[in-house]
């Protein structure tokens, strides 16, 4: 076995073990927090009700988190779409992580730091008024950082950025946070580069 196989062996294994902790801690010890926040945010898709939802900021993450939110009524269920959308966040984190990384690999720096936030993440989800609209947020702010770094031309950066507020909500500032870092560091390796 080569020793990147062996290494994403061990990180899935690792995951697994993550996740699997995570689902056991949900249906134990707080089954009824969950219940509870199913009972706080009904999603009807009425169309008066939807249209509630755009005089907001975080259009795409409140739809989607309180769509999701509807089957938290359902004990095991609930624990299961948690645990995929802190899945989804786990490697939308550590792929957003990776592209800071010196030689844009995946390491060890990376998946500790991506299984960091995605546990603090999962912990303030047991927060009261913590829902999963910010963990969807904050999965969007990853993924539209990904897809602004694929950009090619400036000028659709600047507009993906803008119109962020309205699908994102607070999240854009995790986004315009990672964005000047990127370029930061970017450029200091450019600067670096230059010097030698």
């Amino acid at each position: 076995m080569t020793s990147i196989s062996a290494k994403k062996s061990i990180i899935g294994i690792i995951t697994v073990a993550f996740f699997a902790a995570i689902w056991i801690y949900l249906e134990v010890a707080v089954p009824f927090h969950i219940s509870f926040k199913e009972q706080t945010s009904i999603f009807i898709s009425g169309q008066g009700l939807l249209l509630q939802h755009f005089s907001k900021p975080a259009v795409l993450s409140r739809i989607i988190g309180d769509f999701l939110t509807q089957f938290f009524a359902y004990r095991h269920l609930a624990s299961a779409i948690i645990v995929v959308v802190l899945v989804a966040l786990l490697f939308a984190v550590q792929k957003t992580l990776q592209l800071f990384s010196r030689d844009n690999r995946d390491n060890g720096i990376t998946w500790s730091m991506a299984f960091a936030i995605t546990g603090l993440e999962c912990a303030l989800f047991t927060q009261i008024n913590w829902d999963i609209t910010t963990v969807v947020g904050l999965l969007f702010a990853c993924i539209a950082f990904l897809v602004w770094n694929k950009l090619n031309r400036v000028w659709l950066q600047y507009v993906m950025i803008a119109i962020s507020f309205p699908l994102i909500g607070g999240h854009t500032i995790s986004l315009a946070v990672m964005t000047a870092a990127f370029l930061a560091i970017k450029e200091r390796r450019y600067v670096s580069m230059a010097a030698v």
